[in-house]
């Protein structure tokens, strides 16, 4: 039964609800008390005759069109294809000077430069451009293959830093550590370059949501093997 026609409204937690929405409460808060959903909260308030406040009235797709400005604004990339509604989830395709990549809004919001190969341009990062000033590259650093955790499960990471792994990731973000290689960064760089082509070569690379340089447990023999030379 649609929501506005519903029966939940006359009932007495109509009422309370309505109390609570006006007292300043918020749409998750009230949900949470009573044990709805949010979205059954909004829609029976609105049944009551209750407009949502101000700050309640923002149309999400404005937001997600707003934060896809800035990354343009701010990353100087191109948007070839994209949805005509925003959601968090919609995937853009852009077009930068160093390729054309499809991602999430939601990815494309944190992002500081317009694609990983930007955000590794001694130009751009000149603290993390490794592989253009010679003389970042002759700093010590380390290149890594741990086991690694984000938001889409557990995956095999390789990577280089010039900090410590307790400094570059958050303690929960590292499963177990695999081998670490210590270099300059200069050779670090380039060790990881070589090895993240062989694996996109033979189809073992990939990237979840939010990080990159991922590989299939079938990489990990060679990669190691390499790494041990």
């Amino acid at each position: 039964m649609a929501w506005n026609k519903g029966r939940l409204a006359y009932t007495p937690l109509g009422p309370y609800v309505a109390k609570c929405y006006k007292e300043g409460e918020s749409y998750g808060k009230i949900a949470q008390e009573v044990g709805i959903h949010k979205g059954c909260v909004q829609n029976l308030c609105r049944a009551i005759g209750i407009p949502p406040r101000d700050n309640h009235t923002t149309n999400i797709a404005d937001v997600w069109e707003q934060r896809l400005e800035n990354y343009v604004e701010r990353t100087g990339a191109k948007v070839i294809n994209r949805p005509d509604r925003l959601t968090k989830k919609s995937r853009i395709l852009t077009e930068c000077d160093h390729g054309i990549s499809e991602r999430p809004c939601q990815v494309l919001e944190g992002l500081t430069f317009c694609c990983k190969s930007g955000s590794k341009s001694g130009d751009n990062n000149p603290g993390e451009g490794w592989g253009v000033r010679a003389h970042y590259r002759c700093l010590p650093g380390t290149l890594y293959l741990i086991r690694y955790l984000d938001e889409s499960g557990t995956h095999f990471k390789l990577g280089i830093t010039k900090r410590s792994l307790t400094e570059r990731f958050k303690p929960h973000q590292i499963i177990s550590i695999i081998h670490l290689h210590y270099a300059t960064l200069g050779e670090c760089f380039d060790l990881e370059q070589s090895l993240l082509k062989w694996a996109k070569n033979n189809g073992h690379r990939y990237s979840s949501l939010t990080t990159t340089e991922l590989l299939h447990a079938e990489a990990i023999p060679h990669v190691l093997a390499t790494l041990r030379q």
